[in-house]
């Protein structure tokens, strides 16, 4: 389970997140909604490292994330995709999974001049999982391809791939829908539905209300920067806090 807890961000007299609350299953689809503006792109920074939150607790599984780079939080479980892609462009789409994995034993300057037979056996290990990834998200023609030269919705799959390669309990997904055809958002969403019927949780930010009400199981509303309410698409759909926060008051 991932716990908020009176999360407070502030960038000079601006209140990003003002004691933000709520909890996303770590084995559910829960999706993280609101106005523009509203905080959360800011919530994932604070969540996933990037930002250093100024009052709260942010942690997962009971144990505390708070004041923990994201290189730590990764390692606990936890891995962002972007809502604009942060891909290596000048890498391929192997190279860019290949990268992912924290810990490797080749990583070291002797161990990578001289390769010992575990260091061999582990990149051969991590290359068999990352063209297993790279045919799961449909990319695997692509291989050997440079990353930049693929479209901005492969990228966003590539992305996803990469963050799988971390083996990660909780992916958080910043606007996957955002920019990509209907075709590929199909893919996306067939693949997030299979990845989750395997035990893999996910907390989504996205603007695509029909895509939310269909793919969560969950949904919290922020609001400048407040959690405003809390329940299935349902429930949040007919909550009157949340058409006042997009619609305005009648």
């Amino acid at each position: 389970m991932l716990r908020v807890e009176g999360l407070v961000k502030t960038f000079g007299g601006l209140r990003a997140l003002d004691g933000c609350s709520f909890e996303a299953a770590a084995d559910g689809i829960t999706g993280l909604i609101g106005p523009n503006g509203s905080g959360k792109s800011t919530l994932f920074n604070c969540v996933t490292g990037f930002y250093a939150h100024d009052a709260g607790r942010v942690s997962f599984g009971g144990a505390p994330l708070t004041g923990l780079p994201p290189w730590e939080v990764a390692r606990r479980g936890i891995v962002r995709t972007f809502q604009q892609t942060r891909i290596f462009p000048r890498l391929t789409c192997l190279e860019n999974l290949l990268v992912a994995p924290a810990g490797q034993p080749g990583e070291g300057l002797l161990p990578a001049l001289v390769r010992p037979p575990r260091v061999r056996r582990s990149e051969a290990a991590l290359r068999v999982r990352a063209e297993a990834l790279l045919a799961r998200v449909e990319l695997a023609t692509h291989a050997d391809a440079l990353a930049g030269s693929l479209s901005y919705g492969q990228q966003k799959l590539l992305e996803l791939g990469r963050a799988l390669m971390t083996e990660p309990r909780l992916l958080l997904l910043d606007e996957p829908a955002a920019g990509i055809n209907p075709a590929l958002l199909e893919r996306l969403v067939e693949l997030i539905r299979a990845l989750h019927a395997e035990g893999k949780g996910f907390l989504v930010v996205e603007h695509d209300m029909r895509l939310v009400m269909t793919l969560c199981q969950r949904v919290v509303v922020l609001d400048y920067g407040q959690t405003i309410a809390a329940g299935t698409p349902e429930e949040v759909a007919h909550d009157p806090r949340v058409l006042d926060a997009y619609l305005g008051s009648a």
